[in-house]
């Protein structure tokens, strides 16, 4: 079933801002299909820019009162981006500019890791665990463990941080999942798998093509609940909202 959107944001916009938001969208939509961290800093700058006036600590404040509503870009049905990626652009184009001003090279670190160190505050522990991350070749998923382990390192003594949050091993535990699931997935070459399927027997074929459709019918049912989840997680508690 299609979706119906009835909302329309003209009524509440002046056209200069209609025409504005439909530039953002424009602009947004043409860059998503580039390289991941290229695309990542382009957006995130600018957002950045027209948005925040170049100011992360207005972009990451609870002020309502800002220049113009992030949350009217959120929520335009031809946004390609949720807002939580949006956020994550903008808090890792803010960490570029400070990675730039202290002449620190990133060039190695993936956008997956300058998402998970624009956790951190901008500051020497910052580049230690970059550094930390560069030397070892951390992937994701450990560079994640240092910087919780760090975070939790530097809670005060009386703090009712615990070191560990059962949740939070869950979805650890979710994460090395979805990698292996995923690296599995990106390996499967059908396009060069279907040069050996053109003599393949009666059986054989029948059988591969139950399993390929079996297949289908699960994907299906797996992107149903993953979106079903992303809706959740991106639909950010009353108190988290710009």
């Amino acid at each position: 079933m299609p979706e119906v959107i009835d909302e329309t944001y003209d009524s509440i916009l002046t056209p200069e801002e209609t025409a504005f938001f439909n530039d953002t969208i424009s602009y947004i939509n043409a860059t998503v299909s580039a390289k991941a961290l290229e695309a990542a800093l382009l957006i995130g700058n600018y957002i950045l820019t027209n948005y925040f006036n170049d100011d992360p600590d207005l972009a990451f404040s609870k002020d309502s009162n800002k220049p113009i509503s992030f949350n009217i870009l959120c929520e335009h049905p031809e946004l390609r981006l949720s807002r939580n990626k949006l956020i994550n652009m903008v808090k890792v184009a803010a960490q570029e500019r400070y990675l730039q001003t202290i002449n620190f090279d990133y060039s190695k670190l993936h956008y997956s890791h300058l998402e998970k160190l624009a956790l951190l505050p901008n500051d020497s522990l910052k580049i230690e665990i970059a550094r930390e991350c560069i030397a070892e070749n951390l992937n994701t998923r450990q560079l994640s463990y240092r910087i919780r382990n760090q975070i939790i390192e530097s809670e005060p003594a009386d703090s009712d941080v615990t070191e560990t949050d059962p949740k939070e091993e869950t979805v650890e535990d979710l994460f090395f999942f979805l990698d292996q699931l995923t690296g599995k997935v990106a390996s499967l070459n059908f396009d060069t798998l279907l040069q050996s399927f053109e003599h393949l027997s009666l059986e054989t074929n029948e059988s591969l093509q139950n399993k390929l459709m079996t297949l289908i019918d699960t994907m299906d049912a797996a992107e149903t609940d993953c979106e079903n989840v992303l809706r959740k997680l991106q639909t950010p508690a009353p108190e988290d909202r710009y």
